[in-house]
């Protein structure tokens, strides 16, 4: 993996912005604790700056304060089959691990029977992002297939303090040509003891489009070529005097 280390300016120099590449997939990873001053809910303006140095104001943004899913999503956790509606008691109240608002989603994860979370976008995204919280084990990121790693290996990962704190912050975006973003799943931690499985809580999830690179239309192409065909001919004329 290549890593990147940058200094956030938008939230000051303690926001520490660490990025990877693995293979198809650029990952950026954010410490909470640069955004968020409490171990409570989010004060004003702190989610705006997550949003602003994450890259995804003007993105859609599942806040996972009521059980209907934004458009184009479902989720799959618990144990239950993927869903666009959640289901009623998924959605809890605990302040130090929301990442907006009041609500996040909490869901078992559990090697027997296996119990992932899988989330799925259709027709698929260039970006996604979200905030995790309470993942206290090895439990490991996977996008599109492939493997990404143990969330808790990335940097900016944050023990969760009293079980349910806010863990890390993560955003994927897709590289150039390769496939949209059509699933993101976190699957159990190949170790875990806990004979009751392990509960975790998602918030924030941002789904993103990103704008496509600009290219030359044919008449500008024209205008380009005939610009360097008048440049070489000056030249030209310059050294024959």
């Amino acid at each position: 993996m290549q890593w990147k280390m940058l200094l956030n300016g938008a939230v000051g120099a303690a926001s520490l912005v660490i990025s990877f590449s693995s293979s198809a997939y650029d990952v950026t990873t954010f410490d909470p604790n640069a955004f968020f001053t409490t171990g409570g809910a989010p004060l004003p303006g702190e989610v705006d700056a997550l949003d602003a140095a994450a890259g995804i104001t003007g993105f859609d943004i599942e806040r996972f304060e009521d059980l209907t899913l934004e458009p184009g999503l479902t989720i799959e956790a618990s144990g239950a089959a993927p869903t666009s509606v959640l289901p009623g008691g998924s959605l809890i109240s605990e302040p130090e691990a929301t990442w907006d608002g009041t609500l996040s989603l909490s869901a078992l994860m559990d090697l027997v029977p296996n119990q992932p979370i899988v989330i799925r976008h259709s027709p698929g995204v260039d970006a996604i992002s979200i905030g995790i919280s309470g993942f206290d084990h090895s439990h490991e990121l996977v996008v599109n297939g492939q493997n990404l790693g143990a969330v808790d290996s990335f940097p900016n990962y944050q023990p969760s303090p009293g079980d349910n704190g806010r863990s890390i912050y993560i955003r994927v975006d897709r590289e150039a040509g390769d496939p949209v973003i059509t699933e993101m799943a976190f699957l159990p931690d190949p170790q875990l003891a806990n004979p009751n499985g392990d509960f975790v809580r998602i918030d924030h999830l941002a789904t993103g489009l990103l704008p496509p690179v600009p290219s030359l239309s044919a008449p500008l192409l024209l205008v380009l070529v005939a610009l360097l065909s008048l440049v070489a001919a000056l030249r030209l004329r310059h050294q024959t005097h």
